[in-house]
C-alpha cells in the first residue's frame, strides 16, 4: 500500500468510555482491509497477475470462471477434475 493512502484507513481507540478526556490512539491499517470497496479489483488483479505463470488450462478456466470474487467453475466428471489440476 502507498504511503499517501494509508490516511484512508484510520480509526480511532478511545480506552475508555467512562473517561472520554482520556488519550486515544489512532491506528492506520498497513493492508487493504477485507471488505473495502476495491477488494473485488484486487483479488481479480492478483488471480490475473499470479495465474499464467501456472497451467495454462487451468489457469484459463479460473481466470474466466470468477464473478466479482467469487469462483463458480466446475466439470462435468472426477476424471475431468483430476486432469484439470496442475
Amino acid at each position: 500500500m502507498r504511503d499517501r493512502d494509508y490516511v484512508r484507513l484510520r480509526f480511532l481507540w478511545i480506552h475508555s468510555l467512562e473517561d472520554l478526556d482520556e488519550p486515544y490512539t489512532i491506528y492506520r491499517s498497513t493492508r487493504v482491509i477485507f471488505g473495502a470497496i476495491a477488494s473485488s479489483f484486487l483479488l481479480n488483479a492478483v488471480v490475473r497477475t499470479h495465474l499464467p505463470d501456472s497451467n495454462e488450462e487451468f489457469s484459463n478456466k479460473l481466470i474466466n470462471s470468477f464473478y466479482v470474487d467469487n469462483l463458480i467453475t466446475g466439470v462435468n466428471t472426477i476424471e475431468e477434475a483430476i486432469e484439470l489440476i496442475p
